[in-house]
């Protein structure tokens, strides 16, 4: 359960705050949406990560007038990858490496004369 693994995350082992973990869980979720379009999926580990990470952002700094002053750069990278994340499965090919052609293709001997032997 998710409620579960927030509070272990929060190291939180009571009940008082359950309501309040909750409602920010679902205002993760909705966050997650509306920053990346894509709808929380908790099968994919940077989505629950996404999501408890802002959860205890919000939890840890519960003031009216907030101490944030910037989201964390992590939290930001997790939604720009959430943002550009594909279902689909694209395998590259890669293209196979042709070896140089030598620029003189047939390089000429130095003669040898009998002294140089």
């Amino acid at each position: 359960m998710l409620l579960n693994e927030v509070k272990d995350w929060l190291r939180v082992d009571f009940d008082y705050d359950d309501n309040m973990i909750s409602s920010l869980i679902e205002d993760a979720k909705a966050y997650i949406y509306n920053a990346t379009g894509k709808v929380y999926d908790n099968d994919k580990r940077i989505h629950k990560r996404c999501l408890i990470f802002m959860v205890t952002q919000w939890y840890e700094n519960r003031e009216p007038t907030g101490k944030i002053d910037k989201m964390p750069f992590a939290l930001e990278s997790m939604l720009i990858q959430i943002t550009y994340d594909s279902d689909e499965v694209v395998e590259i090919e890669p293209e196979p490496i042709e070896p140089e052609e030598p620029d003189n293709p047939d390089p000429v001997e130095p003669e040898l004369d009998g002294d140089d032997i």
